[in-house]
């Protein structure tokens, strides 16, 4: 399964204007989440590679600071399914590596720049109101500026971000161990301080 990675970032149903009706509304408890926080601590030095997957852990309403997820099991277990064809290890590991090796930058990230740079005449018009979707959604879900937005100089972010969510989702799932979901969330926060570091750190 290879969704248009735009359009991916909005909710399936198109009623549905907030991410967490993708999972129920009921928020978990700030204090049930800080005594689950504490019962799984991260190792040591590791709190760097939790960023990336932030954007939906965050949407998913679980906490950031500890590789494991509060939510239903099965519900997450569907997601994959649903949204990834990924049923089993062999799967979940394939489309993990092929993300790290950036799967949609290589197909999308020519329609991203053509369509950020106006140059629109042999861009799908559907790959346009997509993209105009999301960064509306960015915004609100966010609170984002559309200048912070357009600093994204690629789409490499949807690769790692996708990566590092279904490292945490599949170990919670136990399709993969936790050192594994670790390793690849290292390699995800390596190549997001590669490619986005410098835009937030230069003078």
């Amino acid at each position: 399964v290879h969704k248009r990675p735009f359009s991916d970032l909005l909710p399936a149903d198109p009623d549905v204007s907030n991410l967490h009706d993708l999972f129920g509304d009921d928020e978990m408890d700030e204090a049930q989440k800080q005594e689950f926080v504490d019962a799984h601590p991260q190792p040591e030095g590791m709190s760097k590679s939790l960023a990336p997957g932030s954007f939906f852990t965050v949407m998913r309403d679980e906490p950031l600071e500890t590789l494991e997820m509060m939510g239903d099991v099965d519900d997450y277990i569907e997601e994959m399914d649903d949204s990834w064809g990924i049923d089993d290890r062999e799967s979940l590991i394939e489309m993990i590596e092929s993300l790290l090796d950036g799967r949609a930058y290589k197909s999308f990230n020519d329609t991203y720049l053509a369509i950020k740079t106006g140059k629109l005449d042999d861009v799908d018009e559907e790959d346009i109101e997509s993209y105009q979707a999301t960064v509306e959604s960015l915004q609100e879900v966010l609170d984002i500026s559309l200048k912070e937005i357009n600093k994204c100089p690629s789409i490499i972010g949807w690769d790692i971000e996708r990566a590092a969510y279904l490292a945490r989702t599949g170990a919670h799932a136990e399709d993969i161990t936790k050192d594994e979901a670790w390793e690849y969330l290292k390699r995800a926060a390596a190549l997001a301080k590669k490619n986005f570091w410098p835009l937030y750190t230069s003078p």
